[in-house]
């Protein structure tokens, strides 16, 4: 807000030199020096004292300086207390996570593009990996997004898809566990091991993948998880040395579990869930990252 030849008065009366201004503002002294020029002539009397040693005040200057400090700190107090208002002014955008259910995909997107939706601002809202019938049923109510794998299975009447792309399956073992230090594995690998993953009947990606395990491994010991995940079960499989059957962006949840990717072409679905009957504002948001989203693959 303030004249910028006077910040640079002030850098210049501060450094005791023409120099010493150019090197915080990233110009040339002889740019400095002009524009100093420019301020003494408009204002009709001399700023400042020049010798081979520097730059010092004149009487009139040492004046100006003082007000012109004054008048920067009360610019800069006035731009903060427009900005705070404008904070307050926002739309807030509810996103919820958890360990399950990283924000991060759409975090990192939102931050590509912030800069051109200054009427919204999105609030972190964590929560607990303990019931996730009731984390789908809270979307509109304790936050207004999730971000994480969507199946069929999902689809209701009170919960909308936003895909952001897909998620490829990996195998978690114990760091202890034979096959924990291959770099992909395939199907006769799990020949004779037990390896958790999700009871049929609850996920048509998960049920289509336990044919192909059966089919391309007969072997295998397949035993039954719930239809949703928590940390516990993660736990579960590290303490009795079980394989899981995962994703790969679950892979940070437990530190004593490796995982890796399972050589299969099948994936699930990955994005925005949100309740169907969302505010005009959620909505909107939805459609700017969903716009977002469609010129990051048209441009490649």
């Amino acid at each position: 807000m303030l004249n910028p030849f006077l910040r640079t008065f002030l850098l210049v009366a501060e450094s005791g030199s023409f120099l010493g201004a150019a090197e915080k503002l990233y110009i040339s002294a002889p740019a400095v020096m002009k524009q100093m020029n420019q301020l003494e002539k408009h204002f009709g009397f001399k700023l400042f004292n020049r010798g081979p040693q520097g730059v010092t005040l004149t009487k009139a200057g040492a004046s100006l300086y003082g007000d012109a400090l004054a008048l920067q700190k009360q610019s800069e107090a006035a731009l903060l207390r427009a900005r705070n208002l404008q904070e307050k002014e926002k739309t807030e955008i509810r996103v919820g996570t958890s360990l399950l259910y990283p924000c991060r995909t759409l975090t990192e997107q939102w931050q590509t593009i912030r800069g051109e939706y200054p009427m919204w601002r999105l609030s972190i809202v964590p929560f607990e990996d303990t019931d996730t019938e009731g984390t789908h049923r809270a979307l509109g109510e304790k936050y207004d997004i999730i971000v994480g794998v969507f199946d069929a299975a999902l689809a209701s009447d009170y919960c909308a898809f936003l895909e952001l792309g897909r998620r490829r399956f990996c195998i978690a073992a114990p760091h202890n566990h034979p096959l924990s230090g291959k770099a992909k594995i395939a199907p006769p690998d799990l020949a004779g091991e037990r390896l958790m993953m999700m009871k049929p009947g609850n996920s048509p990606t998960n049920d289509k993948i336990r044919r192909w395990l059966h089919a391309e491994c007969p072997d295998v010991i397949l035993e039954d998880a719930p239809h949703y995940y928590d940390v516990r079960l993660f736990n579960r499989c590290e303490e009795e040395g079980l394989l899981l059957l995962t994703l790969d962006v679950w892979q940070d949840i437990h530190p004593s579990l490796a995982t890796i990717p399972l050589d299969c072409e099948l994936t699930i679905p990955y994005g925005v869930m949100y309740a169907r009957k969302s505010s005009d504002e959620v909505q909107r948001f939805i459609e700017v990252i969903k716009a977002t989203r469609k010129g990051r693959r048209g441009g490649g």
